[in-house]
Order: structure tokens, then sequence, then C-alpha cells
């Protein structure tokens, strides 16, 4: 385990101890989409968590660390370099002695990122979403794994969301692409459930009707969930 890791094991430790339930929280809102090594599984939540996760008051980890637990020198950098990761999505120009040349898609910026291990299969010309960190060599690293996109045209939706909200079209037609990723109907199912709040007994129908009927299903859902944000968020003001 690098320094990093192990900073990452103790900051987690910190905040259960002061915050009991907030790990089992954090570990029942991930969803893990599209890791199929399980090795890899913690390596991807630690990154969602102190990158993504937050709280009820919108607060991200590396906020509630520092207003809530003693932090060590090294705690404190680590969480520094986290908020300011690159979060993006980035075509491979090239690989060699395991140092990745990136191109940002977005921003057309150009990274360095040296690993330990190749990840995946990966070859110049891939895309990939990542989140780059700088390590306490000052080097960037992947912090939380990469994702592989295999699919060109989920890729461009993933790009264009950066800019602009998907139309309910556009995140229909994205949603289906992802299903079609899955090799297996139990796969599709539990996606369903977690990401798309599908009812266990909607499963059936969802699998076994034509691709139209599936893409009413998935736009019905999308505009219930947003539905159900919208209220949320104006309850809160």
């Amino acid at each position: 385990m690098n320094k990093e890791a192990e900073i990452l094991v103790e900051l987690i430790c910190k905040l259960e101890k002061e915050y009991p339930d907030l790990i089992l929280e954090a570990k029942e809102e991930f969803i893990e989409k599209e890791i199929s090594e399980k090795e890899h599984l913690s390596q991807f939540f630690y990154g969602w968590f102190f990158s993504i996760f937050t709280i009820s008051d919108g607060k991200n980890m590396p906020c509630l660390a520092r207003e809530s637990i003693n932090l060590d020198d090294n705690e404190k950098q680590l969480l520094n370099n986290i908020q300011h990761g690159i979060i993006g999505l980035f075509r491979i120009l090239r690989i060699k002695n395991k140092t990745f040349h990136l191109e940002d898609l977005l921003t057309k910026k150009e990274y360095y990122v040296k690993t330990r291990d190749l990840e995946h299969d990966l070859k110049a010309g891939h895309f990939i979403e990542a989140n780059l960190v700088k390590n306490f060599d000052h080097e960037l690293f992947f912090f939380g794994g990469l994702r592989q996109s295999h699919n060109s045209r989920i890729m461009e939706l993933n790009l264009a969301e950066y800019s602009r909200d998907l139309d309910i079209e556009e995140l229909v037609e994205r949603e289906m692409l992802i299903l079609e990723n899955f090799s297996d109907e139990e796969s599709i199912g539990d996606y369903l459930i977690e990401v798309l709040d599908f009812e266990y007994n909607e499963i059936p129908e969802f699998l076994n009707s034509d691709k139209r009927y599936k893409e009413e299903m998935i736009r019905d859902k999308i505009i219930e969930i947003e539905s159900r944000e919208t209220e949320a968020d104006d309850a809160d003001y």
C-alpha cells in the first residue's frame, strides 16, 4: 500500500469514529456500474467517497474532514490535492514505460500520469474517464482508478454534459447504450434498480419488452427522478 492509500484509510477511520453511520451510508449510496475486477473495488470507492460523495448539506468529505477531525500535515496536503484534482474525459495519446500521455477532451490540455501497473488493456487512441490527482512526489496519478469508455457515443454524451444539461432523449439514449454493455440479465436488473429506481416487479416487464417500450420505461423513470430532485431542491429553499 502506498503512502496516499495509507492516509486515505486513516482518514476514513477518523471520519467513521466521528460519524459512525457515515461510511455505511456512503457504501449504500455507492453504485458500481462498470467495475469487473473486484480487487479494485475499494480503490474506486475511495475515489468516489473523497471526490464526489456529499452529506445532506452539500458538504464534501475534504471539507467535512477539515471541520470535524484533527488532521496532520500530510492529511491536509492530500485532501487539498484531491480537491484540486482534474476530473474529466481523456484521450490516450501515448503510453510509454507505464506513463500515460493524455489529452483532456474538453480543455485540450495534455497531462502525464505515472502508474505502477497498466490499467486494463489500454492503448493510444482509447478514451477514459479519470480523476488526476498529485501525489506527494508532485506527480499525477489516477485517483480512484479509471474507467475506459467502449462506446464513442456514450463518451460524446458524457462530454456534452460538462457544458450543458442533456435533454431527456439524450439521457434515455445514454442509459440504453449503457445497458447494452451488460452481459447478463441479472446485471441489467441490478443497474435498473440501483440507478433508475426500478421496482423489482418491473424488471421482467422491461427485459421482455421491445426497444421502444424499454425507452418509454426509462424515460418515465428519469422524469420521476428529476421531479423528486426538483422538489427536494425547492424544499431546501
